[in-house]
């Protein structure tokens, strides 16, 4: 909840975004729409509408300008729940016919839809940052796939104003599973530029990426950048598909290679997915599954093992004993003060 005083603004960390679509005019809006008194996140605000407006190219403005409105959704949404709160007027008129909403009205604001779902966990901080565009996944070369992508730091619709940008300064890359995941633990991958230098608004970035130790199937891209004013931008995703051919045989990784290695099969697996350890010498291993979001599904083992092969099997099951939905997992191997996480694709 925002504070009842209208000139305290919501915390920067408040997630969601509120989306209000009607016609029509083609303006993307923010509050206030009662008074022409900028809102406590007007800054904030303002940077999303003229981040969202870029993609749908609409005038973006503060409600106020179009007509003095009592009572809205985004007044109220914004006001009472500190809710990012957006109208989006679409369309020339209110009674749209069928072709233009089809050739132009929706493929210009599913665009727009798209982006806002990228930002509807910080709509306050990443709108601030570069977007991610033209994210390009090359072939298979034995044990690498090549990624690229433009990281722009200029995707504003500055039509009433004018939004700062600057240069980018890195930009980074996650496999399966990204920063807002607890466990797994996410794993950041720097990107370089094509040129060699982090030196425009505008840049191309490339990353050869070590698919040695991942599973054969679909695997997701995440990738972001950041400006010079520090400001990570949203994540755009890609999927990457790893050929049968290559996948995890004898995973050596954290904790210590030394000491355990690990193999997962099959992969992907139906029901039983069978775990093999292979222990060099006597070590407390801990074994669990989690799901994609971070949370633990089932704990399969926290005890001694000595040295010498072992076999665990998941029936695919959670700690209450219900079937899981099919999908990626994480075998997290905690062993010796490390962690080690290895991925479990189970089908149906």
């Amino acid at each position: 909840m925002r504070d009842e005083d209208d000139t305290v603004a919501a915390p920067d960390s408040t997630p969601g975004i509120l989306l209000h679509l009607q016609s029509y005019s083609e303006i993307v809006m923010w509050p206030w729409g009662f008074t022409s008194t900028p809102a406590p996140n007007n800054s904030a605000l303002q940077t999303l509408g003229r981040k969202l407006a870029f993609f749908n190219g609409y005038a973006p403005q503060q409600a106020f300008e179009l007509l003095p409105t009592e009572g809205t959704l985004t007044d109220f949404s914004y006001g009472d729940l500190g809710v990012a709160s957006i109208s989006i007027m679409l369309g020339t008129s209110y009674f749209q016919d069928c072709d233009p909403f089809e050739t132009t009205i929706f493929p210009k604001n599913l665009k727009l839809l798209i982006e806002a779902a990228k930002m509807v966990r910080t709509p306050y901080l990443t709108p601030s940052g570069p977007s991610v565009i033209n994210i390009n996944i090359g072939e298979q070369q034995s044990d690498t796939i090549q990624i690229s992508a433009t990281i722009n730091d200029s995707t504003y619709n500055n039509a009433n104003g004018i939004e700062p940008t600057q240069q980018i300064t890195a930009a980074e890359n996650y496999i399966d599973v990204p920063p807002w995941v607890s466990a797994p633990i996410p794993v950041a991958f720097n990107m370089n530029t094509s040129d060699g230098i982090f030196d425009s608004p505008v840049e191309e970035v490339t990353a050869m990426i070590d698919i040695s130790d991942q599973s054969p199937g679909r695997h997701t891209v995440f990738i972001r950048g950041q400006d010079a004013d520090g400001n990570w931008g949203n994540f755009s995703a890609a999927f990457m598909e790893i050929n049968q051919s290559t996948g995890i045989n004898y995973s050596s990784s954290q904790p210590d290679d030394r000491q355990i290695k690990v193999r997962i099969r099959p992969v992907p697996s139906n029901i039983i997915t069978n775990i093999e350890l292979q222990v060099e010498s006597s070590t407390r291993i801990a074994i669990e599954i989690y799901d994609v979001l971070g949370r633990k599904v089932r704990s399969l083992s926290n005890r001694v093992f000595s040295a010498g092969s072992y076999d665990l099997l998941w029936d695919s099951r959670d700690q209450s004993g219900s079937l899981v939905t099919s999908g990626i997992y994480f075998l997290r191997l905690s062993a010796m003060g490390k962690v080690s996480n290895y991925k479990i694709i189970r089908t149906k």
